[in-house]
């Protein structure tokens, strides 16, 4: 298991701290979201709704979060410019693609600590923390599809962004995981 002191932060392009807790042969990657209850630096322009090329299954550790699935349909004009994920040293491109798309909601749900949900690859979905609330959720990232992740954007938006993704101070990454062993429930 990874030491304290090994583990790193940095900062998600949708306000989370993501810490990398680990491979696990034939299943996929553990790691820890941290939703600080401070102001999060989110993506510009902050466009929610993504998918990802993997099967997500989350367990709510601490506070709660407002997450929504979506179906997504690619034919057709679509209301949605679609943008490619490309993920380089430290950073996340989205790179405009020529592909439009509509959005269906399937579920809106309040998750609160205890629960769990899961996502397949398939599905879009956009999830947070309410403002000013501190969560945090112990993530499987499954194994990868091979497919690229996409975001929704919208048609008028530039051709490619690109969000850097800053480490955490040692001091902020590990008073969030104290507050996370605080908040979580107690049998």
């Amino acid at each position: 298991p990874p030491k304290s002191e090994s583990l790193e932060g940095t900062c998600h392009p949708y306000g989370f701290v993501v810490v990398r807790l680990g491979q696990i042969d034939g299943v996929g990657e553990m790691r820890l979201h941290l939703w600080p209850d401070e102001r999060r630096s989110r993506q510009k322009p902050d466009w929610p709704l993504h998918n990802h090329p993997w099967h997500v299954k989350s367990f709510i550790v601490a506070g709660r979060l407002l997450h929504a699935v979506h179906t997504v349909e690619t034919l057709g004009q679509g209301i949605h410019q679609v943008y490619q994920i490309e993920y380089a040293r430290g950073a996340s491109e989205l790179k405009k693609t020529r592909e439009t798309a509509d959005a269906r909601l399937l579920v809106r749900e309040e998750l609160v600590s205890g629960t769990v949900y899961e996502l397949d690859s398939k599905l879009f979905h956009e999830v947070d923390s309410p403002a000013g609330e501190f969560a945090a959720t112990i993530v499987l990232a499954g194994l990868n599809s091979g497919m690229a992740p996409h975001v929704l954007g919208t048609k008028t938006g530039e051709e490619r962004y690109l969000f850097v993704r800053e480490q955490v101070p040692r001091d902020v990454l590990n008073a969030q995981i104290i507050q996370a062993l605080d908040l979580m429930p107690t049998a």
